[in-house]
């Protein structure tokens, strides 16, 4: 639904945002509705612990294992 960007201002709703619309008795409510923030996870390890001793040859070890499979 479109609505006028001074509505918008006003009401202080951000372009985009989901509304919600609700008629009571003669009066149209028109609410953003508030959408949850993504939750950032904690990880009990770290990138840096993950990357570590990782070489070249170790990130592609399985292209390596594949390309020397004899069948």
């Amino acid at each position: 639904m479109l609505l006028p960007s001074k509505i918008l201002v006003a009401a202080r709703i951000s372009t985009g945002s989901s509304i919600s619309i609700e008629v009571k008795g003669r009066k149209i409510i028109i609410e953003e509705i508030a959408e949850p923030k993504a939750k950032r996870l904690k990880f009990p390890f770290s990138e840096q612990a993950l990357l570590e001793g990782l070489t070249p040859e170790l990130a592609h070890a399985d292209e390596t294992y594949r390309n020397n499979f004899v069948i």
